[in-house]
This record gives structure tokens, sequence and C-alpha cells, in this order.
């Protein structure tokens, strides 16, 4: 059996971040579109708006999600003005690959 590497508490915090199916759906997300906002998520995602937003304080917390701002050409919905400023979550693929690695080490060596 092959020994657990040992992690720093970044390395745990980053891993901790990504281990969770409603943050890998908002990465899942945020690959196909880096451009959405926080209701375009809820909706692309399928979760409450409330849950979008804690979900993405983790994101942010260990480095991946990292929030912006853009202009909206057009209206988000109906009664909006053209030109409303949204938060978007770019995220900081680096990071994001970090993780996959993280895990690629405390995965079993196969011999396939």
């Amino acid at each position: 059996m092959q020994a657990i590497p040992h992690l720093s508490i970044e390395q745990r915090t980053l891993l901790d971040s990504v281990m969770k199916v409603e943050r890998l759906k908002l990465l899942n997300a945020l690959l196909e579109n880096p451009d959405r906002y926080l209701s375009q998520l809820a909706e692309a995602t399928h979760m409450d708006r409330g849950d979008v937003a804690y979900h993405i304080s983790i994101l942010q917390q260990a480095g991946i999600a990292n929030p912006s701002y853009k202009r909206l050409r057009e209206p988000k919905q109906e009664g909006n003005v053209p030109g409303e400023v949204v938060e978007i979550y770019p995220l900081n693929k680096k990071k994001m690959y970090e993780a996959v690695d993280l895990i690629k080490r405390l995965l079993p060596k196969t011999t396939d």
C-alpha cells in the first residue's frame, strides 16, 4: 500500500475547494463560459443563487475563481438597464490544474 503524501495547509485548502460535486459543476460551467455571472451560474448548474455564492466564495478563497466585473451590453432581465455591471468569476487555470495534480498524487499508482 502506498503512503499518502504530506500536504501543506494551502494544498489541503485547494483540494477541499474542488472535492464537492457542486463546485465541480461550477468549474465545468465556468470552463464552458467564463463570463457567466451569478444568476447564469445558478441556472446552468440548477443550484440556488445562495448556494452558488457560497461555493464560489470557497473557490475564491482557494485562488481558483478570481472575481472581476463586466459591463453588460444588454440588460440581464427585462426592466434592467443596458450597461449594468455584474461580477463574473474567471478561473485561475494554473490553480485548478494544481488541484488536479494533487489529486493524481493521492491516487494509488497502477501498473496498467
